[in-house]
């Protein structure tokens, strides 16, 4: 995933990203030619790096982690080119392009943090499962490039993670700016059935 460059909200792009799972159902037209829908779930991680210019999801320079957990219902449906096959006709080098479109179950922002207790150091975590500031429909475009059964993965995500503005605890707009997340994935995908 790509890092954030915005300073009050440091997305760690190495310890962030998507991890999907689905199932391939292909429409063939020909050999080397057809459309792909791979229904399944994606769970997406957003880890904020703990820096003094943070604003987002805390300010708090306390903790060791602060992280995003988000799960999604998903379908993504693409158009698949076969540029080679082997002998047997299985497909080996070939390209995808299409578009996903989700739609959120779950949110959690998960903290880990020290706290001083008397003369101990006690670690705590703490989950807080709220979906009330994300937008809920998740869509976008990607692209495969890949070889038999492992490909390299790009994913544009067109719609925001947040909403425009925050609300408070009594679910009401602020006038607060909720941050914006960077919308583009490279990664690798792979595919363990053929």
């Amino acid at each position: 995933m790509q890092g954030s460059k915005d300073a009050s909200t440091p997305i760690s792009g190495g310890r962030s990203g998507t991890s999907f799972l689905g199932f391939n159902y292909n429409v063939e037209l020909g050999d080397r030619f057809g459309f792909r829908i791979q229904p399944g779930f994606s769970w997406v991680k957003y880890s904020y790096q703990q820096v003094d210019t943070k604003t987002f999801p805390s300010t708090l320079d306390t903790l060791d982690y602060e992280k995003h957990r988000l799960s999604f219902a998903e379908v993504p449906i693409g158009v698949y080119l076969n540029l080679t096959l082997s002998d047997d006709n299985k497909p080996q080098l070939f390209v995808e392009g299409g578009g996903f479109i989700g739609y959120m179950t779950g949110a959690i922002l998960k903290t880990k943090g020290q706290i001083d207790v008397g003369e101990l150091d006690q670690t705590i975590i703490n989950k807080v499962r709220d979906t009330k500031d994300f937008e809920r429909l998740r869509y976008g475009v990607y692209g495969k490039l890949g070889y038999k059964w492992i490909a390299i993965h790009f994913t544009y995500r067109l719609s925001d993670v947040f909403t425009e503005f925050a609300t408070d605890v009594d679910g009401n707009n602020t006038t607060v700016r909720n941050p914006t997340i960077p919308p583009m994935e490279i990664g690798v995908s792979f595919r363990i059935f053929n």
